[in-house]
């Protein structure tokens, strides 16, 4: 069949903008022709008419369909064999029927150079080496299963055109590549071979060694922790770093990487939050994830209890904490949190000007300092009207009208270490503030309460002093898991930053106060029909357990993905659900979250006592007395009880107690789960 004139016209455009390429690429000028129905570049070369020859021919042409093949116009792979490379220009190019719309033209040459040069062997090589090879393996997923890539692609958002079929299988090319927004000329791909094999890469030279390990990495940031790196590499190793995904046989020996610093997936800067980040991090030394965390804590405590979902009968507020963790005391706190700040307060004073404030936004949120030391100083920041009255049948302390309250502690080891002191309540009442916000401690004296409360914090510690607290109980026991982990670095040495300029401030800052007086005034939001689509999809994998500390600190995980995403909704003007894009910004929240988590935790259950206690327990059962001389009293009652509440966190002991008698104490027995 012949093609119709604008399929022609393409087909020759197309072709001159090949020869535009190769020719930056340094190839000499060649011949171009006219088909018929489409066009021919006829370059000269010199290979003996051999099968390695024609192996290579073959490797280029698949290069160039990778790159320049379309819906449109498609590069033919098939024209390796010497015997089909020519054609008889002068003739009727007579495919099919002639048809007015898709007629039978004359082939003729177009363009001749003055002279045909050879194409060096080195320069078809380079050529050939971009095009990627797949693994002789079956790509899949962790269960086993073919990975899905179309699935994978349309979770993640990302922006490609395709899939077009290639070289047997098929390929999906970037509009903007991932690795560099500089390139935008079709040089970044993902291609998905015949036998399910993945490989994705950029043709850039600045983009070598970007491959599909790295572009999961982007994505998925707990892949690049865990240290997969995709499989062992053998004779078909892809070219130009387009690595492929494969499939570890039984009797291959895989080696465990070390783990590497999470990435912040792209997906996670959406919306209001994007321009946040942009403009507080533009001469700035502050880490881009921090920075948006804390703009996510400090939009989830203006926002207040307005907007809510609901999961089955439980109500869900955006009500968020967070834990910076930074890799020294160079990550800077202030860095991330002077500047969110500052446009929070504009945005607040914005919001006052006006005439019409919807509550709460009328009043100014409490932003406290901390330190997180005692569950009673948090309830007094939130409190009810007393109990008790006065003459007047008034409550004697009318309590606070705003539950909304941030808490922006620097030092968050003081907590843990608080948390630890017989008697503390700071674990117990965040733990009930996040669920629901009513919180009445049972204090013999001085009793207050607090309902409808609206706590938020972000706080900030360093691996190293983490490291020296994973001995807390409060890691174990669920407070933990309530917590968003991400690890923060300095991004660059700025020996100058500047403050955020000031048409910046007040765009951004108008930009936030709108947001904030739509949200709220949002009320219940649920999930649009694409949102709950991909919420299904990805809930197996947010619900999967992991072991050991890792497990017990991310246990949350569906939460904290549906509080971010409604957060994600309601600070979008345009938005009268959760999204699709909203979901996607929460889940790749998560996804640096997840990964920072198994950075600072992940070999948390390689400790000594951990593994003293656990091989005690393989040989039988203990009492407490047994685990005390274990230790040969050196460990206290409450060191103890944190350790078991560790490992029953982590579903790796069972507790049963067991009286002689009714009046007799009761015998406490640890036993290793089966």
């Amino acid at each position: 069949m012949s093609s119709t004139e604008a399929e022609h016209e393409a087909a020759i455009a197309r072709a001159r903008e090949v020869f535009g390429q190769l020719h930056i690429e340094g190839w000499p000028e060649p011949l171009i022709a006219d088909s018929g129905n489409g066009a021919h570049l006829l370059y000269r070369i010199a290979l003996p008419n051999d099968a390695k020859s024609t192996e290579l021919l073959k490797r280029c042409l698949q290069a160039l369909a990778l790159r320049f093949s379309d819906d449109l116009v498609n590069v033919d792979e098939k024209v390796f064999n010497a015997a089909r490379i020519w054609k008889v220009y002068g003739t009727i190019a007579c495919k099919g029927d002639n048809t007015a719309e898709r007629p039978h033209r004359q082939a003729k040459l177009l363009q001749i150079p003055d002279e045909l040069e050879v194409v060096s062997l080195d320069k078809l090589t380079a050529l050939a080496d971009t095009a990627p090879k797949p693994s002789q393996r079956d790509a899949r997923d962790s269960g086993g299963e073919r990975f899905d890539l179309d699935r994978w692609i349309s979770d993640h958002g990302l922006d490609v055109g395709g899939p077009v079929e290639w070289s047997g299988g098929r390929k999906w090319i970037f509009r903007v590549c991932p690795w560099n927004e500089e390139h935008r000329n079709r040089s970044a791909y993902i291609v998905q071979f015949l036998s399910g094999a993945i490989a994705a890469g950029c043709h850039h030279n600045g983009c070598n060694g970007k491959d599909w390990a790295a572009l999961r990495a982007m994505y998925e940031p707990e892949y690049r922790a865990a240290g997969h790196r995709g499989p062992a590499r053998d004779e078909h190793r892809p070219g130009n770093g387009a690595a492929s995904e494969g499939f570890h046989g039984p009797d291959e020996v895989q080696i465990e990487a070390p783990r590497s610093w999470p990435i912040l997936p792209k997906a996670a800067m959406f919306g209001i939050f994007k321009e946040i980040v942009e403009v507080s991090t533009k001469s700035s030394e502050a880490d881009p994830a921090a920075v948006l965390l804390t703009t996510l804590t400090f939009a989830s405590a203006f926002v207040g209890t307005a907007p809510f979902t609901w999961v089955g009968d439980t109500r869900h507020y955006a009500r968020l904490y967070a834990v910076l963790v930074g890799a020294s005391s160079r990550a800077r706190k202030g860095t991330s949190r002077d500047p969110v700040e500052r446009i929070f307060r504009e945005a607040q004073r914005m919001i006052h000007g006006m005439n019409k404030k919807p509550f709460p936004l009328g009043l100014n949120l409490a932003i406290t300092p901390g330190p997180l030391s005692s569950g009673e100083g948090l309830v007094n920041a939130v409190r009810d009207p007393s109990d008790a009255l006065d003459k007047e049948g008034e409550p004697i302390d009318q309590g606070v009208e705003d539950k909304r309250l941030l808490v922006v502690d620097g030092e968050f080891g003081a907590a843990l270490r608080a948390a630890q002191r017989d008697g503390n309540t700071l674990s117990a009442i965040l733990r009930s503030g996040w669920d629901h916000g009513c919180i009445a401690p049972l204090t013999k004296n001085n009793r207050i309460k607090a309902s409808g409360a609206h706590i938020n914090f972000v706080a900030h510690i360093t691996l190293e002093e983490l490291s020296k607290l994973l001995e807390s109980v409060d890691l174990w026991n669920g407070f933990a898991n309530r917590i968003l982990w991400a690890v923060v670095r300095r991004s660059a040495p700025v020996p100058r930053p500047r403050p955020i300029p000031k048409e910046d401030l007040a765009r951004v800052a108008q930009m936030l106060s709108e947001a904030l007086m739509d949200a709220v005034a949002c009320g219940e939001m649920q999930f649009d029909s694409e949102a709950s689509d991909l919420w299904d999809r990805r809930y197996p994998k947010l619900t999967e357990d992991h072991s050991g500390a890792l497990g017990a600190v991310t246990a949350r995980a569906e939460a904290q993905v549906l509080r971010m995403a409604l957060l994600y909704a309601v600070m979008d003007k345009d938005a009268k659900d959760i999204g699709l894009p909203h979901l996607r910004a929460a889940i790749a929240m998560w996804e640096y979250c997840f990964a920072s988590a198994r950075y600072i935790f992940g070999d948390a259950e390689a400790h000594p006592e951990v593994n003293k206690l656990l091989a005690a327990l393989s040989k039988r059962d203990l009492s407490l007395t047994d685990i005390n001389g274990l230790f040969s009293g050196h460990k206290s009652k409450s060191a103890i009880k944190a350790l078991l509440d560790r490992l029953q966190a982590t579903g790796r002991v069972t507790l049963r107690e067991e009286r002689g008698g009714p009046f007799a104490r009761a015998k406490t027995t640890v036993s290793l789960r089966k």
